[in-house]
């Protein structure tokens, strides 16, 4: 095994990998040994691989992918990155006695034996790492910086995750449907101070950043960190429960203000995003709306309980009067020794079938008790219920909104992105109305005499990316109508749509019912209409019919 020595720190290689060896440093660079005893690292032989980059988490910190992620290639202007892996069973004990010190040397990883101090080499490519364990005193690759201009630097917030004078609602806007971790830096309301903003549990979270010395910390009376790159580092290694007990998150996601980011998005996974969402706000408004319906048959049948609960208390008193007063006429009669035996016997059997009556009310009032009860635990769940639903359909509805905002900002056409979004539903026709199998001049007999807006799709087998073509009657701008014929795409691993970056759509069915409301005009100028009639539907025929009738009317008489 091959051994390199870096300003003093042994590597041993392993592969293509150069690994730091475990061992305790006494070296000025790390005084305290808690990055040679804790975190084993690897120097990454450069590779031209792709990296994930997320629709706004375009991030060189985070190490998990996210679900919104697009490759890109990696451009050798980018940073270079260190893989740390932090020693689980270390890990607690660092964390309570000092913050981790890392050196302002940054290893070159394309020559372990030099400092990127002495580097000024943009030609090698690098992979672009994602997680929170890159060293916070980066430098640029084929930037010459000395070694005091870095350390001078590093007292700045970092440019990725620093947002400057950014309001505590702007910030949470930018947080609004990140995961946990993901986080930012401000300017503070306090002169000198900043601000850490961060997702946990859903929520947005705000920690101020105190400097004392030149030392920053969370904690006003233990600013321990020499710079606040170092913190936000720190604290994407040890969760931030060392500070908070509540708040066990790591700092994983910089929300990175970097102009042009976006232009690195694929417009297909973009628009297919904003698709799912606008799918799963329809299916989150539908839970929504029958949770409602649901919530208000629980309301009704306590509210009718509780009418029926009043009526048998009211008949409870009656009953109550009626006994109380029997009792009265029986000991008016045992005092009047000639009473008729009869109307004794006869107010004793009335006054037990009231007894019975009111042991019955008593009875009925008890299980109307209860089952109020129980109706008010089954509301007070459904309302819980409907309130969590209600804040995921809203974050669902922001996060699409918001989407939609960056990805028209990023210039895409507006029309085709409310298209995409928009929750109008459309008509669902049986396939064997448009679905036809013919060619263009038999698609043009079909179509010649219907009416605009009438359509079919036909397949087309001579190239797989472009399968079918719609073939539609349509009117032009002068009035003038005729049959226009245009391709669907379908490239390999994408849906169907009428352009490569807009095949988002699942099916050709689901294609069909978008458009049965969205005007083709948003992907060609010529087509001033929708997929209104299927040519084999009951609709076309019908319109047909009406104006064939029309057609044979006699004409109305002039007036004089």
């Amino acid at each position: 095994m091959d051994h390199k020595n870096v300003n003093g720190i042994p590597y041993s290689k392993n592969g293509n990998d150069y690994v730091l060896l475990n061992h305790v440093n006494n070296s000025k660079k790390d005084p305290t040994g808690a990055i040679a005893r804790s975190m084993p690292i690897n120097i990454i032989n450069p590779s031209p691989k792709k990296y994930s980059k997320g629709l706004y988490n375009l991030s060189p910190f985070t190490s998990s992918i996210s679900q919104k992620s697009y490759s890109s290639q990696a451009k050798s202007s980018d940073f270079l990155i260190g893989s740390f892996s932090p020693d689980k069973t270390s890990s607690n004990k660092i964390a309570n006695s000092s913050p981790v010190k890392t050196s302002s040397y940054q290893t070159d990883i394309t020559n372990p034996d030099r400092t990127s101090a002495d580097t000024n080499d943009s030609t090698s490519p690098v992979e672009k790492c994602t997680g929170p364990l890159a060293n916070p005193n980066y430098i640029p690759q084929g930037q010459c910086v000395t070694i005091d201009e870095h350390k001078s630097q590093s007292h700045k917030p970092s440019d990725l995750y620093y947002w400057g004078n950014l309001s505590r609602s702007e910030a949470e806007n930018k947080l609004r449907g990140l995961p946990d971790g993901s986080f930012l830096v401000r300017n503070s309301s306090i002169e000198g101070a900043y601000t850490l903003t961060f997702r946990h549990q859903g929520q947005c979270k705000s920690l101020r950043i105190w400097c004392q010395d030149n030392l920053y910390g969370i904690k006003k009376d233990k600013c321990t960190f020499d710079s606040l790159t170092e913190l936000v580092y720190n604290y994407g290694v040890f969760s931030l429960k060392s500070f908070n007990p509540s708040l066990d998150v790591f700092l994983l996601h910089p929300v990175i203000k970097k102009k042009g980011f976006r232009s690195a998005v694929s417009k297909y996974e973009a628009l297919k995003l904003v698709w799912k969402l606008s799918k799963r706000r329809q299916e989150e408004r539908k839970k929504h709306d029958d949770l409602v319906l649901r919530h208000n048959e629980l309301v009704q049948k306590k509210s009718l309980l509780t009418l029926e609960l009043k009526a048998q208390k009211v008949g409870q008193e009656m009953f109550e009067t009626i006994t109380s007063r029997a009792d009265q006429l029986l000991e008016e009669l045992d005092e009047i020794e000639a009473a008729d035996e009869n109307k004794r016997k006869m107010l004793q059997e009335n006054t037990a079938l009231v007894l019975l009556k009111h042991a019955a009310i008593v009875e009925r009032i008890k299980v109307l008790e209860e089952e109020i009860q129980q109706r008010d635990k089954e509301i007070s769940n459904s309302a819980r219920e409907l309130n969590q639903q209600l804040a995921a359909m809203t974050e669902t509805h922001e996060d699409c909104e918001y989407i939609q905002d960056e990805l028209i900002e990023c210039g895409l056409q507006p029309d085709l992105v409310y298209c995409i979004v928009d929750e109008l539903e459309g008509y669902t026709f049986p396939t064997e109305q448009w679905l036809v199998d013919c060619n263009r001049e038999e698609s043009h007999a079909l179509l010649m005499d219907k009416d605009s807006g009438t359509f079919l799709i036909r397949p087309k087998y001579d190239n797989p990316e472009k399968p079918y073509v719609l073939s539609i009657r349509s009117c032009d701008l002068d009035g003038s109508q005729d049959v226009k014929h245009c391709f669907i795409c379908h490239p390999e691993g994408r849906g169907y749509g009428f352009r490569d970056d807009a095949a988002v759509f699942e099916s050709l069915e689901e294609l069909v019912e978008k458009h049965t409301q969205a005007p083709l005009k948003i992907y060609f100028a010529n087509l001033q209409t929708c997929l209104a009639f299927p040519v084999f539907g009951s609709q076309a025929q019908e319109v047909a019919e009406f104006e064939g009738d029309m057609e044979e009317l006699p004409d109305s008489p002039e007036a004089d």
